[in-house]
């Protein structure tokens, strides 16, 4: 009989028993192009953050508001208001 559930149980895998399968299981190795970060101290850091905030300052314009241009047909409409009320004003003096 091949196959039957007794067959089965006899196979106890190597783990079980306390045989290792393999030497790397459950243990981590760095790979060897892993990023190390290079250490500062206080003094170094503060001076390159300076010298960036310089450099990003010296680099960018000073901040202009955009001034809003009164559009042409608002000064024409106010100057025809103007006018109109001069020439009212001069007739009730060259009235009077």
């Amino acid at each position: 009989m091949e196959g039957t559930s007794v067959e089965t149980y006899q196979h106890i895998p190597p783990s079980i028993n306390g045989l290792r399968v393999s030497p790397s299981v459950g243990e981590l190795t760095a790979p060897d192009s892993h990023y190390r970060p290079v250490l500062f101290s206080p003094l170094d850091a503060q001076r390159e953050h300076k010298q960036l905030n310089k450099d990003v300052y010296e680099q960018s314009q000073p901040y202009k508001p955009k001034k809003k241009k009164i559009p042409t047909a608002v000064w024409v409409i106010a100057g025809a208001i103007c006018a109109i009320t001069l020439l009212k004003l001069i007739r009730k003096i060259i009235k009077k």
